[in-house]
């Protein structure tokens, strides 16, 4: 049968992505996910990328101390979960993503230290 799940608050969307990497289908509409049971699903090898919410210590101290560079690898970059790299280009600091992995939804990180300027976040 179909299940079906309605979530509170958008949450993070690392499960549904993988489903879709693995050949499953489900739609999502909103807070609303459904999917068909009984599917198969394709093995495969994955990259874990590293979590972006620790990362974020590091992205901050080169930010901030002076003559710093710090380049972090394989740093998971979900849409979802991104919200550090948006204040960091809100106060200007200097960042830049490279080598992006759009499966992995993972990238190279290289903060220095900036001029930071106050912003406001919601």
């Amino acid at each position: 049968g179909e299940s079906v799940i309605v979530e509170k608050e958008l949450t993070r969307n690392h499960t549904e992505d993988m489903i879709v990497q693995f050949g499953g289908e489900l739609t999502v509409n909103g807070k609303e996910i459904r999917i068909q049971g009984g599917q198969e699903f394709t093995g495969q090898e994955i990259t874990v990328p590293g979590d972006i919410s620790s990362a974020a210590f590091w992205l901050v101290a080169g930010l901030v101390v002076p003559n710093s560079k710090i380049v972090l690898e394989n740093v998971g970059i979900n849409e979802t979960r991104t919200g550090i790299l948006d204040v960091i280009k809100a106060m200007g600091g200097q960042m830049t993503l490279s080598d992006i992995d759009e499966i992995a939804k993972s990238a190279t990180i290289t903060v220095e230290t900036s001029e930071l300027k106050a912003t406001e976040i919601a």
